[in-house]
């Protein structure tokens, strides 16, 4: 099945992905394509926009080349990744003011819930929110809870977050959090290596 090019406006074409697609990839091969002005993948979509008065040749190419659809599938897959990704450590400080109620949420005692969250190895699904601010996917279902029903006004900087499936973990520090209302665990510790 060829990628479907769906129009977005008169400046734009999306493509539907699957959740595990390398946005990396798709975006460079996309953005490779010329008059291409900009590309967005998100974990369900690419963007592609152009200038209306001089739209791109050669998406489908680049599409064919970095994508395949799984038998019987109605989404498409990026091909397996050429460069393997970054890893990244962060040490975390299980002190997060919800882990008691993040541990009764899901019947566990909240040493089993560090042991889960901390025995996993995850994925930068989606950056946004707050700029550098990561939802990491790879997070063991039985942790997966919802928002809290109420946001707090304040939560400590770099602060690790359940939010449904996604871990929600800043990479970069901010003063101030708006609208956070991910459950807290904790908070990466202060000698937090980064290797990669």
């Amino acid at each position: 099945m060829r990628a479907a090019l769906e129009p977005f406006g008169d400046a734009a074409v999306r493509i539907r992905l699957s959740h595990d697609a390398d946005a990396l990839a798709l975006r460079d091969a996309l953005k490779a394509v010329p008059r291409v002005i900009d590309v967005v993948v998100t974990e369900q979509y690419a963007v592609v926009t152009f200038d209306p008065e001089s739209p791109p040749d050669g998406l489908d190419a680049a599409l064919d080349d970095s994508l395949t659809t799984p038998e019987g599938g109605d989404f498409l897959r990026t091909r397996p990744r050429v460069r393997p990704p970054s890893t990244h450590v962060v040490q975390v400080r299980y002190d997060g003011l919800d882990l008691q109620d993040v541990a009764r949420a899901v019947g566990m005692t909240a040493r089993e819930v560090i042991s889960r969250h901390s025995e996993r190895d995850y994925v930068v699904s989606a950056v946004g929110f707050l700029p550098g601010f990561a939802y990491l996917r790879g997070l063991d279902p039985r942790l997966v809870i919802s928002r809290r029903s109420s946001p707090r006004p304040r939560v400590g900087p770099l602060s690790v977050g359940i939010a449904g499936p996604y871990l929600k973990q800043p990479t970069v520090s901010h003063r101030r959090a708006t609208t956070p209302c991910a459950p807290s665990l904790g908070s990466p510790a202060p000698t937090a290596p980064n290797t990669g």
